[in-house]
């Protein structure tokens, strides 16, 4: 499956768009700048997905996992290395005990944190196509990238998948994370029919 340039470059910005907003909202609320590296969009196999992110063999990832449904459905993801959460639930939550096990207080923080970043992202989405865009309450995890990342509700690990991804830094990239959204064919073929109607109106 193939995206034409103007699909591709229009996702792309779209998704540049709703990370502006996201990182501004995370930026608050941890009173810092937030830098957002150029997004990028590949189409890989759902196993091959954990090594395209570049995730260490072996060390485990926290992820906020959100489904999301409409005129295209999938999940959008907010992936920590563990350690880079439990560094940012510390200044997110300053009286926190010494690094080491998450508690369920900081996976309750770190998943609003996920909540915000990918709502924005979504609300993005769904004002400039115009479409109703209906999320799930969002879902904390740990463990490796190939078991977070190559399991989802109703796709098979040997799908292909849209991954949209962005890469941030907190703290001169002290704490470093990355968003994500995947989609299986079919959901990838309508939100390539709903770029391809938000780009003929836009030259309308």
């Amino acid at each position: 499956m193939r995206l034409s340039e103007p699909e591709h470059d229009a996702i792309i910005e779209l998704f540049n768009l709703g990370m502006g907003r996201a990182a501004s909202a995370l930026g608050q609320m941890v009173d810092a700048e937030v830098a957002l590296s150029v997004p990028s969009l590949d189409i890989v196999r759902r196993s091959d997905a954990s090594e395209q992110l570049g995730c260490p063999v072996g060390e485990r990832i926290c992820a906020v996992r959100q489904t999301f449904a409409g005129p295209f459905d999938g999940q959008a993801m907010l992936i920590f290395p563990e350690g880079s959460s439990l560094e940012l639930v510390r200044r997110l939550m300053p009286d926190s005990p010494p690094l080491g096990d998450m508690t369920d207080l900081e996976e309750e923080a770190l998943t609003e944190v996920g909540n915000v970043i990918l709502n924005h992202c979504l609300a993005s989405f769904a004002n400039l196509l115009h479409a109703e865009i209906r999320t799930e309450i969002p879902v904390y995890q740990i463990g490796r990238p190939e078991e977070i990342i190559g399991s989802a509700n109703g796709v098979t690990v040997d799908s292909y998948v849209l991954i949209i991804r962005v890469d941030f830094g907190l703290f001169a990239k002290l704490i470093e994370g990355h968003v994500l959204f995947l989609q299986d064919i079919a959901s990838i073929q309508a939100l390539q029919a709903a770029v391809r109607a938000f780009l003929a109106s836009m030259d309308s």
